[in-house]
C-alpha cells in the first residue's frame, strides 16, 4: 500500500520518543525565541500595552506562542530525520494554518487535521467578548465592595511605607487572621514600630467573596494597602479601552527560525485581547500614580516577581512615579527551566519593566535567573516559604515506608496528569499496602481536582489536609512536577519522582546539577511503578545517601530565615 509505514502525529498524545524530543527542542530553541519577542518588540519598546501582552511575556501558560514554536520545530525534525508523515493532528487554529504553509512551501504530502468541535468553535470566536464582559463585571465589584467596606479603613501613616506584594486566595483569611503564604512570620523579626510600615499589596487570585476579603484586610492586624482607595473610575475605563488600542499594534516580524507564524501572532493577541491580567496590569501602573498624587512615601517595593503582567504592570508604574524608590523582585520558590518568563531578557531589564534586583532563595539559582541576562542584579533573599527546612528532622517511621504523597502543581490539568499515570498502578498487588495522599495546591479545592478528574475517582486516593510541611516526613515519597515542593522534599532527604507530561513540555523544576539517584523522570506506568519500588524498597545506606545529599541542597538552594537574613532583604540594616 501506498501509506503503509506512515505515522499520524497526534500532538496530544506524542509517544515517548517524540516527548523527549520535544522536550529538548524547547531547550534548543528558548534563545532563538527570546531573540525573536525582542524583534517582534521593535517599535512598542515605549509602549505599556506591549509589555502587558501575553505574547510579550513569555509565559508559557497565558501564552501558547512558544509550545506551539516547539510543536512546529518538533515536526521540522521528525521530517529532517526522514520519517513518513501522514498526518499531524492539532488542536489550534493558528498552528494548522502555519503547518499548512510549511507542507505548502516544501511540497510535502501531509494532511493537516483541526480538531475543534462546534462547541470549541464558538467559545475561540466569542472568547475575547466574554473576557472583555467578565473584566467589567470583576472590576465592578471590586470598586464596590472596596467602598462598601471603606469605613473599616485605617490611616496611612505618613512615614515611608514599604510594599510586599501578594496574591490573595479565598483562605487567605481564617476569621479575623491573615495566613500568609508568601513572605512567612516576616513581621516576627521585625519591632513593632517597623511593622507599622509594612504593607500588604494584594491581587485576588480565585476569590469569591470579595466583601468578606476586603473587610478582613481592613481590620486584621496585619496591614493592607488596598488599590481599589485609590484607583478613579476614569482607571477603569483607561484599562478597558486596552482591547482597542492592542487591536493598533505593529509587529512587523514574523519569521521565527525560518518559518513564517503570522497566523499563531495574530491568534494570539486575537485570544488575549481582552484579558483580565492585562487590563489589571494597567490599573497596577495607575496605582502607583494615584499613591504619588495622595502622597504616600514609600521605601521599600518587594515584587512577588514572576514576570507576569502584573508585575509588569507594578514595575512600570512604580519605576516612573517613584524613580528613587529600590524595588526588588522575589522570587520566593523555585522552578522549572522551561519556564521562560521567570528568567529576564536584557530586553526587559533595559526598558525598565522588571525589578531594578531580583533576589532568590539560594546561591544556586542566581546562574539560571541570569541565563538570558547575564548583567542582571541577582542577590539572595531568606527562603521564607522554606524555613520549615531547618527544624529537627524527625526519627524514621517504618509505617511510612508505604505513605506516598502526590503533590499537585497550581494548574489543575497539569495534576489531572499525575493523578491519571498514578491511578494505572493501583491494581499492583505489589503496591496492595501503598497509600496515596493527594495534596492539592492552596489555590485549588479538592472538590475542584476531582470534578477535572472526572467521574471515576480511585477510592484509594485519599486528600491530604493541612500543610505540605506537617506531611512530607510523614510519606517515604513524592511524586509531583512544576512545584518547588519538589526541592523541598530533596532538601529533607525525601526522593522525588517527576510525572512527564505526554502532550505539553515537562514542568521538572530540578536542576540538572542535582544527581538522578535521588529523583527520577517517568514518561509511563512501567516507568513509575519501578520507580516506587526502588525508593520504597530502599536500604538503611540509602536512605543515609539521600539525608547527605538533602543537607547539600539545603545549603545550596535555600537562604536560612534569620534576623539578619530578613532585615537585609528589608534594607533596614
Amino acid at each position: 500500500m501506498k501509506n503503509e509505514g506512515m505515522q499520524i502525529i497526534d500532538l496530544k498524545n506524542l509517544n515517548i520518543e517524540h516527548t523527549k524530543l520535544l522536550n529538548e527542542i524547547a531547550d534548543s530553541i528558548s534563545y532563538s525565541f527570546n531573540a525573536f519577542i525582542t524583534k517582534l518588540a521593535i517599535g512598542n519598546e515605549n509602549n505599556i500595552d506591549w509589555w502587558v501582552l501575553s505574547l510579550s511575556s513569555r509565559n508559557i501558560f497565558s501564552s501558547t506562542l512558544f509550545i506551539n514554536c516547539c510543536y512546529i520545530a518538533l515536526i521540522k525534525r521528525l521530517i529532517e530525520d526522514g520519517m513518513k508523515i501522514k498526518g499531524v493532528v492539532v488542536y489550534s487554529k493558528g498552528l494548522a494554518k502555519t503547518l499548512k504553509i510549511i507542507i505548502t512551501k516544501n511540497r510535502l504530502s501531509i494532511a493537516v487535521y483541526y480538531k475543534e468541535d462546534f462547541i470549541d468553535k464558538l467559545k475561540n470566536i466569542f472568547r475575547p467578548y466574554y473576557n472583555f464582559f467578565c473584566a467589567i463585571i470583576h472590576f465592578f465589584r471590586l470598586y464596590i465592595h472596596a467602598f462598601r467596606t471603606r469605613k473599616f479603613s485605617r490611616p496611612y501613616p505618613s512615614e515611608a511605607i514599604t510594599l510586599l506584594d501578594i496574591f490573595l486566595f479565598e483562605n487567605s483569611f481564617k476569621g479575623n487572621n491573615f495566613y500568609d503564604r508568601y513572605y512567612c512570620n516576616i513581621l516576627d523579626f521585625l519591632d513593632e514600630n517597623e511593622r507599622t510600615t509594612i504593607y500588604y499589596f494584594p491581587t485576588f487570585y480565585s476569590t469569591k467573596n470579595y466583601y468578606a476579603a476586603f473587610r478582613c484586610m481592613r481590620v486584621v492586624r496585619q496591614n493592607f494597602l488596598i488599590k481599589e482607595d485609590f484607583l478613579k473610575i476614569k482607571d477603569y475605563l483607561y484599562a478597558l479601552a486596552y482591547p482597542l488600542r492592542v487591536m493598533n499594534l505593529r509587529m512587523n516580524i514574523t519569521d521565527f527560525n525560518g518559518v513564517d507564524i503570522s497566523p499563531l501572532i495574530k491568534k494570539e493577541v486575537y485570544n488575549s485581547m481582552s484579558s483580565y491580567v492585562s487590563m489589571e496590569a494597567l490599573l497596577n501602573c495607575r496605582v502607583a500614580k494615584r499613591m504619588k498624587e495622595k502622597g504616600i512615601h514609600i521605601r521599600l517595593i518587594i515584587d512577588w516577581f514572576e514576570n507576569q503582567p502584573i508585575d509588569r504592570g507594578i514595575n512600570i508604574g512604580f519605576r516612573k512615579f517613584y524613580e528613587d524608590t529600590p524595588i526588588v523582585g522575589y522570587q520566593g520558590f523555585t522552578a522549572p527551566k522551561n519556564y521562560l518568563h521567570l528568567y529576564p531578557t536584557a530586553l526587559e531589564k533595559n526598558n525598565l519593566v522588571i525589578p531594578r534586583q531580583i533576589a532568590v532563595i539560594g546561591k544556586s539559582l542566581i546562574r539560571r535567573v541570569k541565563e538570558f541576562c547575564p548583567d542582571l542584579d541577582v542577590t539572595t533573599a531568606p527562603a521564607f516559604r522554606s524555613q520549615w527546612l531547618w527544624r529537627e528532622k524527625k526519627i524514621h517511621n517504618v509505617y511510612n515506608d508505604y505513605n506516598v504523597l502526590l503533590a499537585l502543581p497550581m494548574h489543575v490539568e497539569e495534576g489531572n496528569n499525575i493523578l491519571t499515570l498514578a491511578a494505572l498502578l493501583l491494581h499492583k498487588t505489589e503496591l496492595k499496602n501503598v497509600k496515596f495522599w493527594v495534596k492539592q495546591h492552596p489555590a485549588n479545592t479538592p472538590e475542584q481536582i476531582m470534578k477535572y478528574y472526572g467521574i471515576n475517582w480511585p477510592e484509594q486516593f485519599k486528600f491530604a489536609s493541612g500543610e505540605f510541611n506537617e506531611w512530607i516526613e510523614e510519606v517515604a515519597l513524592l511524586i509531583s512536577a512544576a512545584s518547588s515542593v519538589c526541592m523541598e522534599a530533596l532538601a529533607r532527604g525525601i526522593p522525588v519522582i517527576i510525572i512527564g507530561n505526554r502532550s505539553r513540555l515537562t514542568f521538572n523544576p530540578i536542576p540538572e546539577d542535582i544527581t538522578i539517584d535521588t529523583w527520577r523522570l517517568c514518561y509511563t506506568d512501567d516507568e513509575l511503578f519501578n520507580a516506587i519500588l526502588f525508593y520504597l524498597n530502599r536500604d538503611e545506606d540509602t536512605i543515609k545517601c539521600h539525608i547527605s545529599i538533602g543537607d547539600e541542597i539545603l545549603h545550596d538552594y535555600f537562604e536560612p530565615v534569620t534576623k539578619e537574613s530578613v532585615r537585609r532583604f528589608l534594607r533596614l540594616q
